[in-house]
């Protein structure tokens, strides 16, 4: 399983019944629904626990990356899934990864296995008053790699270092700024949650060796406050991403 995912939220409204006064407040929680970026895009299905059980990419370019599918099950008693199965249909592979939580419900460690079961690697999850470690290893036991995520008062992520395997540092993203609106994060599981900050970077940096590269990004919103849509400028070589975000409510 790939430690970093690109994941995010676009609404689609839902008219209230008849009966349902206008100015009643709207209970009810949004749900990442789709996902586009110029790789391809992720849809997102829900069991009738609200659950999320699957996420269906489909590529936009096979030579890059190839559809497939993740699908998650054996929830525990917080709706927190212990397997992950990872299929890729081009190739009729099939692997798993098995979760473990702590007594806070907080990711700790994530065992991945191939399609005979065998141990190929996992990763370690070490969380400290403002960071949070992710760190791999081989299936002896051999250190991978490692990011840290370091978070601000707000719980913004302020930055994430990347250190290779020899545990030497290789690269830093640094947040400058954010916005004040609700981030993807409210939409994922508890896989990915560590990954994303509290709100919407609008501007941030990326050093490799000894040149940095910075970036800027620009949002639009639905009425809730959610993401919608995120065009990237990369400042250095003016390459533009954009990554456009769909949810529901119930």
């Amino acid at each position: 399983m790939k430690s970093i995912l690109a994941i995010g939220c676009i609404l689609m409204l839902v008219t209230f019944s008849a009966c349902k006064s206008s100015d009643e407040p709207d209970n009810r929680k949004t749900y990442l629904v789709k996902l586009t970026n110029y790789l391809g895009s992720t849809t997102y299905s829900y069991d009738d626990q609200d659950r999320l059980v699957s996420e269906n990419f489909k590529t936009a370019d096979a030579s890059v990356v190839p559809d497939n599918t993740t699908t998650y099950s054996d929830f525990n008693a917080a709706g927190n899934p212990a397997k992950v199965t990872y299929h890729v249909p081009a190739t009729s592979t099939t692997t798993t990864s098995g979760v473990e939580y702590d007594a806070h419900n907080r990711l700790i460690k994530l065992s991945n296995y191939n399609a005979s079961n065998a141990l190929t690697g996992y990763y370690a999850y070490t969380y400290l008053s403002n960071t949070i470690s992710e760190t791999s290893y081989y299936p002896t036991g051999a250190f991978s790699q490692r990011f840290v995520y370091t978070y601000d008062a707000k719980n913004n992520i302020s930055s994430m270092d990347i250190y290779n395997y020899t545990n030497t540092l290789v690269q830093r993203v640094t947040y400058g700024t954010y916005d004040d609106r609700k981030s993807p994060r409210d939409c994922v599981n508890a896989l990915r949650r560590h990954t994303y900050p509290l709100n919407n970077a609008t501007a941030y940096e990326i050093a490799l060796s000894a040149q940095t590269y910075p970036f800027t990004s620009v949002h639009e919103y639905n009425a809730d406050g959610y993401v919608t849509k995120s065009t990237t400028t990369n400042k250095t070589s003016g390459l533009v991403r954009v990554v456009t975000y769909e949810y529901i409510k119930k």
